[in-house]
């Protein structure tokens, strides 16, 4: 019980297991996740609570994914691992990050299909500018942060120290790092333990697309499919042998939808391909599906912000 709130009665409202987060194979939905962050707003009437928790997650909270974007050698590496291996810790909502315009920039993808989402959007944009702002003495004054979700009623340590760097009511969660700090070493750097926690994290990205997230098996399909050039939401559900209507259910229940589930397949092979193999671009594109090379460039530079060869040239120099 806390402020005056029930977790088994919620858990009984919202149909979840309420010691699901006992479990080492737990999992909820996105859309599930999400009710619960509203009804425990709503119910304790602490809109703006989320931010001081968020804030003050300890490192290792989020796993690998702390480590792997802590102990990388320069900020901008541990960056777009933050974006590479989300999928450690969220399946629903994609991440890219880009540089551009002496900025670098951590985008969410789209959350509108999974309703009001207000706590989650605070959650998200808290705990990613928090980790950040521990890499470099230039990235407080300077992040700027916005958020797809209007203001909140209630007050939060967080927002009194950093409203003045944060805009609601964006049409997309960011966050901004200035481009100046991004070849520094974060405090936590260190060559030996990365190399440990990155391959750990790739091999915790296999193990999570591949069994504990519902959306594996579709995942792997759209995968074996990119390569014939021809996918749809008929061959996939074809290969699966289910309807199209069922795979549409289960896709649209973990608040995706089946394009964007085909871009952010793309996307993740692509960052494995550029950063950890040594395939030609013309190989890549036709692992990705694409017909043409210069197709495969455009795909890359709306997901990295830079062609194909200049990202991986800019990934394995770091």
């Amino acid at each position: 019980m806390r402020n005056g709130l029930c977790w088994e009665s919620i858990a009984s409202d919202i149909g979840f297991d309420p010691y699901l987060y006992r479990r080492h194979d737990g999992f909820i939905s996105a859309r599930k996740l999400v009710d619960l962050l509203e009804h425990v707003a709503d119910a304790s009437r602490r809109d703006a609570e989320i931010f001081d928790e968020a804030s003050t997650l300890q490192i290792g909270t989020l796993s690998i994914l702390d480590y792997v974007t802590l102990c990388a050698p320069s900020i901008e590496v541990g960056l777009r691992n933050w974006a590479r291996f989300q999928i450690t810790c969220n399946t629903a909502v994609s991440v890219s990050f880009k540089v551009e315009d002496n900025w670098g920039c951590m985008e969410y993808g789209p959350m509108a299909q999974l309703g009001k989402h207000n706590q989650l959007s605070y959650a998200m944009a808290t705990a990613a500018s928090s980790r950040f702002m521990t890499l470099s003495e230039g990235i407080p004054d300077a992040i700027r942060i916005e958020i797809d979700a209007p203001a909140p009623s209630g007050q939060a340590a967080f927002l009194t120290k950093h409203l003045s760097k944060i805009q609601f009511d964006c049409p997309r969660t960011r966050i901004f790092i200035p481009a100046a700090v991004l070849d520094e070493q974060p405090p936590r750097s260190e060559s030996n333990l990365y190399r440990v926690v990155e391959k750990a994290a790739l091999e915790d990205v296999t193990a999570q697309i591949g069994v504990e997230s519902p959306l594996g098996e579709i995942v792997e399909t759209i995968n074996t499919q990119l390569k014939n050039g021809h996918i749809s939401i008929s061959t996939v559900s074809s290969a699966l042998d289910i309807s199209e209507r069922k795979l549409q259910r289960v896709i649209s229940a973990e608040g995706t939808t089946f394009r964007q589930l085909i871009e952010e397949t793309r996307k993740s092979l692509a960052q494995h391909y550029l950063h950890d193999t040594q395939l030609s671009m013309k190989e890549i594109c036709y692992l990705l599906g694409f017909s043409e090379t210069s197709a495969f460039s455009r795909a890359a530079k709306a997901w990295f912000g830079k062609p194909p060869r200049v990202y991986r040239e800019q990934v394995n120099k770091s």
